[in-house]
């Protein structure tokens, strides 16, 4: 069946499954024992020993494999300084002075657009940041949760498959490594290669001029012009017969005197440190201070995971110095964000 049209069934029923069940794991899931199904030619031994083959090599592939270990962890570790930031009131505080300033709903959709631009880490990072930072300024705004929820998912994934500065652009270049690690005919380095492919990444280009239309204009269409009218005219945010999960600050405490520098300085902190660690680890394998040799030869999942952890110590310290902290809280800002991203 390998090599027939049977072959696009994983895919088909994934895809079927996320629009039917909304459940985006359970329909990954049988989209791969589908596939270890048909591999297997419906051998339920073999099935099993396909999936478990397919998980190890994940991790362990002719010894371990760090590259997927760094990228899981940086990941984590993502989900820890959300909560933190999020904990110590960093992002309330970038809010409140957000929301003195900025006046009017194009300003609010701008800066919703430039905040999911700036953040380019992850895209999950950037969805659990910029929701909580954008969300009281668009509500003051009568900006509908349709329309932030749009900005926020049409800017962070795609800045993040551009920038080799990210878990995506990790992911990418690996990716690349193992493509031209097979073939003699193209002689570009993994990261040299994806920085020429960013520019002719169009659906990245037509998305975020797309986000920056809507945000500079009024302009709605369809279902987001409902949504809109609903907000301006009813001051309802969101469809009132449709079940809204809950906020995560219902889930754990946030911290009403908290500093904006509690949200800037982690944010800033694991940019710098990310870059800082990709010249250390490129200049360490090229051997010559050369920036387009220490970038072709860096290891970007290490820099990541020393960024991440740089970050997180400092947004835990900034979050102890307010001398209001308890082991329950910064046991919930661990495991709460963790388990989200």
């Amino acid at each position: 069946m390998i090599g027939t049209w049977v072959s696009i069934l994983p895919p088909v029923i994934a895809i079927v499954m996320v629009l039917v069940t909304r459940r985006v794991l359970l329909s990954l899931g049988a989209g791969i024992v589908t596939a270890a199904l048909l591999i297997a030619e419906f051998s339920p031994m073999e099935t099993l020993k396909n999936v478990w083959t397919a998980m190890t090599i994940s991790f362990w592939d002719d010894g371990l494999n760090t590259y997927n270990i760094f990228i899981m962890l940086f990941l984590l570790l993502l989900g820890v300084i959300t909560a933190f930031v999020s904990l110590s009131g960093g992002s309330a505080a970038f809010a409140r002075w957000a929301v003195t300033r900025i006046r009017t709903q194009r300003g609010a959709k701008l800066l919703t657009m430039i905040l999911g631009i700036a953040i380019f880490v992850d895209d999950y990072f950037n969805s659990l940041a910029v929701g909580q930072i954008a969300r009281p300024i668009t509500d003051q705004h009568k900006i509908s949760r349709a329309k932030l929820a749009y900005f926020i998912d049409s800017t962070s994934a795609p800045i993040c498959v551009v920038s080799p500065i990210s878990s995506w652009g990790a992911f990418l270049i690996g990716q690349l490594a193992l493509i031209l690690g097979t073939t003699a005919a193209v002689s570009y380095s993994p990261l040299t290669a994806f920085i020429l492919m960013a520019p002719m990444n169009f659906y990245v280009i037509a998305t975020l001029s797309m986000v920056f239309f809507f945000a500079w204009t009024n302009n709605d269409f369809f279902e987001m012009k409902k949504h809109e009218d609903r907000a301006v005219n009813e001051g309802l945010l969101y469809d009132p017969e449709k079940e809204i999960p809950g906020e995560l600050k219902e889930e754990f405490p946030e911290h009403s005197y908290g500093k904006v520098r509690d949200l800037v300085a982690p944010i800033v902190t694991l940019i710098v440190v990310t870059l800082g660690m990709m010249v250390y680890t490129g200049y360490q394998e090229a051997g010559v201070f050369d920036i387009w040799a220490i970038f072709e030869n860096t290891d970007v999942p290490k820099s990541l995971v020393v960024g991440g952890v740089t970050a997180t110590l400092l947004a835990m310290f900034l979050y102890v110095l307010q001398m209001k902290v308890n082991k329950q809280q910064v046991f919930l800002g661990w495991a709460v964000h963790s388990s989200a991203v």
